[in-house]
């Protein structure tokens, strides 16, 4: 489909399209993300602002139906509103355009019968925000629009405080710190991010603290507990590599020497897990805290603490 601007002033192209074809703008994005979305046949990013005359291309993909698959799901909590899944890791939370992975945690919703959110569906019923493939811990699931549109403002808003454990090389300088760098997509490794002061980096803020100190192999490890005022693809990994202190068994950004060590004594899965989510919903104070995984904490009890 096409739609020619006919309006003498400018706007951008997500909420106008939002309005225009009575989709969520979380959709819309996505579209224009995927490059479903195009004006005068270039790809351009949801705060493009469309000009008089553009010509606005629109193809929206064919979806292959989710049947959803069986499967246990660990609900750390569940109100009329939303669920918090503490998910595990080696799983990721929705799938591609073309689902092309067999197991997401979208496919066990849906097998499970819980009810989702229709915004990002038909592959991200429900989804708020989303944790690495690999990282483990808490994910809020809307039941509802309205719910989806509330936690949603709630993370955009900065009123949710998000707490991480990780285990990262060597001992940070100081007991607390704060890393204060822009990122981006990388330039040539289109699967990873990175610090960059260019115009189109976006602002990532992370606090670290250290719980407890290491010692594996003559080489020194810190346990941080870790709180991110953004929520940047792969912000907290980026931030540690940037610092001198990757994340043990990151295979993306850290040490494969470091990650060989550590995956002869069972760790076969990046050191990085949710802990917790505190926020205010509806008047209600919520903080949904899990457990350390038993397999990352089996770990910690191989080390000698220093």
């Amino acid at each position: 489909m096409k739609i020619t601007y006919e309006n003498d002033f400018t706007q951008r192209i997500d909420q106008y399209l939002t309005r225009k074809l009575e989709k969520s703008r979380n959709q819309i994005q996505n579209l224009i993300k995927d490059g479903f979305i195009l004006v005068n046949n270039q790809k351009v990013t949801k705060k493009y602002q469309i000009n008089l005359n553009d010509e606005i291309s629109i193809q929206f993909p064919e979806v292959k139906i989710q049947k959803g698959i069986q499967g246990k799901i660990n609900i750390a909590y569940e109100n009329d509103d939303f669920l918090a899944i503490n998910k595990p890791a080696d799983l990721s939370v929705h799938n591609d355009i073309n689902l092309n992975q067999d197991r997401t945690l979208v496919d066990l919703l849906i097998g499970n019968k819980i009810k989702l959110s229709s915004i990002g569906a038909p592959i991200r019923p429900g989804i708020v925000h989303r944790l690495d493939k690999d990282t483990s811990g808490i994910v809020l699931i809307a039941k509802n629009d309205k719910a989806h549109v509330e936690l949603s403002s709630l993370f955009s808003d900065k009123k949710i405080t998000k707490t991480y454990l990780c285990l990262v090389q060597n001992v940070p300088k100081t007991q607390k710190g704060t890393i204060n760098s822009p990122i981006k997509r990388h330039h040539e490794e289109r699967t990873k991010m990175t610090i960059s002061s260019q115009f189109d980096a976006k602002p990532a803020v992370t606090h670290f603290e250290i719980i407890q100190n290491y010692k594996f192999l003559d080489t020194y490890y810190s346990l941080l507990k870790v709180n991110i005022e953004t929520g940047r693809t792969h912000q907290i990994r980026v931030h540690m590599q940037a610092i001198d202190h990757p994340i043990v068994a990151d295979q993306k950004y850290g040490n494969q020497k470091t990650n060989q060590d550590f995956k002869k004594i069972g760790l076969n899965r990046q050191f990085l897990h949710a802990a917790s989510l505190e926020f205010e919903f509806k008047k209600e104070h919520h903080e949904i805290a899990t457990e350390l995984p038993a397999e990352l904490q089996q770990i910690l009890d191989k080390l000698t603490i220093v």
